[in-house]
């Protein structure tokens, strides 16, 4: 496995940041342009669509902020299985008991304490 840094983790999926973006931009400027254009004919209609399109930018803001949120509890659950192969021990119980244990997550395997 390669070492991981900044520029091999970082990664723009062409989808989601040109696509997904690019075309949820595309539709809010085309919403706010039929609001303007039918602002007296048909209001309602203008109101449901912008609704619609807020909606949509939205769910989209709010499904990277889950898949963050999945990739920081992944990175803890390795962090604790490291240092349960390095420790014996849990890395909750070393968090709260032992502090200096937390630097063995970047230390190699061969510098580990034996319990």
């Amino acid at each position: 496995m390669d070492e991981q840094n900044y520029q091999n983790h970082r990664k723009i999926d062409p989808m989601f940041h040109r696509g997904l973006s690019l075309l949820t931009l595309v539709t809010l400027i085309l919403s706010v342009i039929y609001i303007v254009q039918n602002i007296e004919s048909q209001i309602l209609l203008s109101l449901v669509i912008l609704t619609m399109v807020l909606t949509i930018i939205l769910m989209a803001m709010m499904l990277r902020f889950y898949v963050l949120k999945l990739q920081d509890r992944i990175i803890r659950n390795e962090e604790n299985f490291r240092c349960y192969r390095l420790t014996k021990r849990d890395f909750t119980q070393n968090a709260g008991n032992d502090i200096k244990n937390i630097h063995l997550y970047h230390c190699p395997n061969n510098c580990a304490p034996t319990p």
